[in-house]
């Protein structure tokens, strides 16, 4: 076995056994059954004739330089009429294990719906929720642990261990994969390399950073009506601003229009159309008298 899935499994995720959550409130404990060699990958069975109610349950660790990429694949058969769903959060929850005493942990966390903070810990039970990826130095080597989403749920960290959510309810299934994890002398070697082999394995599907191309727009200087208006956003307050811009002669090449022009009723959409009364030339225009004026 490779000694990086041989620390994962015995260190991080002592035995790998995972509690799965269902809609109902019922929780169910499994643990690896057998494993076995398969394409150049150690597949994981958590099913036998002893478990109920499951097509196929494996968890898959595949190999990819100094990266370990885990994968589930977990498929219920509770009949037509059943109502056993998976729970919308924290569906599927491996726990860290209780004897790591990491030297340092470095984390990424998603504090709100919109914002990521970096959080520093020195144990697995001061991870905040939500946590994203996480560095973790362990004497000489730096373990970078990246959580991954797949097509139906998404990946994430805290100080109770790693959980899968669908983020919805009405599912029995989830599958894809949900892991990395890289070992390196160098902390910037390790995330550098967990996201360049996840992304060579398919794990990630979408370009990274130095594949893609920076927009042309944004080597200029552009503002946005947020910063300075927040919600209370109007085009006359619009015109006044860009006005004072041409004024001081600060070089402003693009802008945003943000939150606020919408038509609402506290928080709730009204309609798809602009507000009448903070734009009511509409938004065409006023973006027409932007980009002439």
């Amino acid at each position: 076995m490779n000694k990086l899935l041989d620390f994962v499994k015995s260190t991080l995720f002592p035995d790998f056994a995972i509690t799965v959550n269902r809609s109902e409130e019922n929780t169910s404990l499994y643990k690896i059954k057998s494993s076995c060699e398969e394409n150049e990958a150690t597949v994981f069975n958590y099913k036998d004739g002893s478990v109920p109610f499951l097509d196929r349950f494996t968890v898959t660790a595949k190999c990819v330089g100094d990266s370990v990429i885990f994968s589930i694949d977990m498929i219920r058969d509770d009949g037509i009429m059943t109502l056993n769903y998976l729970h919308a959060e924290r569906a599927v929850n491996i726990k860290w294990g209780t004897d790591i005493k990491p030297d340092s942990i470095m984390a990424i966390r998603r504090a709100s719906p919109w914002w990521t903070f970096p959080e520093f810990a020195d144990s697995f039970d001061k991870l905040g929720n939500r946590t994203q990826n996480a560095v973790v130095k362990i004497g000489d080597l730096h373990y970078h642990i990246l959580p991954l989403c797949g097509d139906n749920f998404r990946c994430e960290l805290d100080s109770k261990g790693l959980s899968i959510s669908p983020g919805t309810s009405g599912l029995q299934g989830i599958s894809g994969d949900f892991l990395a994890v890289t070992v390196s002398d160098d902390p910037f070697g390790a995330v550098k390399k967990g996201y360049e082999n996840a992304h060579a394995a398919g794990a990630i599907r979408v370009p990274l950073k130095d594949e893609r191309k920076f927009p042309e727009m944004f080597n200029s200087f552009g503002w946005c009506t947020w910063n300075t208006f927040y919600h209370d956003v109007t085009s006359e307050k619009i015109y006044k601003k860009l006005d004072e811009f041409k004024e001081k002669n600060i070089p402003v090449k693009w802008m945003i229009i943000d939150d606020g022009w919408s038509c609402v009723n506290g928080m709730l959409l009204t309609s798809f159309e602009c507000d009448k009364k903070k734009f009511p030339e509409g938004l065409a225009a006023c973006i027409s008298k932007i980009k002439k004026d």
